[in-house]
């Protein structure tokens, strides 16, 4: 139980310094960079709660997907480099009003009467989702699979210069 709680604050931790520079990070590749950490960590805490789907759906879906499609746009967008400079002022504006949020949110996390033992499911939840997903929703996932198939013959086509067209 020790070892669970230890590696809890390791990542929740890894998810504050990280989710910390991605607001305040300068270059926008390094905060994207961060985001896919974020989310790497915030999958091993689902892995913690031992929802084993939802942990790989985080890490796949957000930390793959998400993060390289925001990579592609930075990466494909032209960007001026002019520095922001932030006065003093908004600087110390920031950090009040992250110390409220953070008081804010530690008040009723104090309030809470937590339960002195973890709730153990019997049965693996990822083999259930997987089971129902490919016996009752077999038909919405291959819709939605063509839906997606047809959102990216688009986007391939869009991208195209207009010298590229026929």
């Amino acid at each position: 139980m020790e070892g669970d709680i230890i590696v809890f604050f390791v990542l929740a931790t890894i998810a504050i310094f990280s989710a910390v520079m991605v607001m305040e990070s300068q270059e926008i590749f390094h905060a994207a960079l961060f985001l896919a950490l974020l989310f790497v960590s915030i999958g091993g805490v689902y892995i913690l709660l031992t929802a084993e789907f939802i942990a790989a759906m985080q890490i796949l879906v957000y930390a793959g997907a998400v993060v390289v499609l925001i990579l592609f746009a930075i990466v494909l967008t032209r960007r001026d480099s002019s520095d922001i400079k932030l006065s003093t002022k908004h600087l110390m504006f920031r950090t009040f009003i992250g110390f409220t949020f953070i008081v804010l949110l530690i008040y009723p996390i104090l309030e809470v009467p937590w339960p002195n033992n973890l709730v153990e499911y019997p049965n693996p939840n990822t083999y259930t989702v997987g089971f129902s997903l490919f016996t009752e929703y077999v038909i919405p996932f291959e819709i939605v699979s063509i839906a997606l198939l047809s959102a990216l013959i688009g986007a391939i086509y869009l991208s195209k210069r207009e010298d590229d067209l026929p």
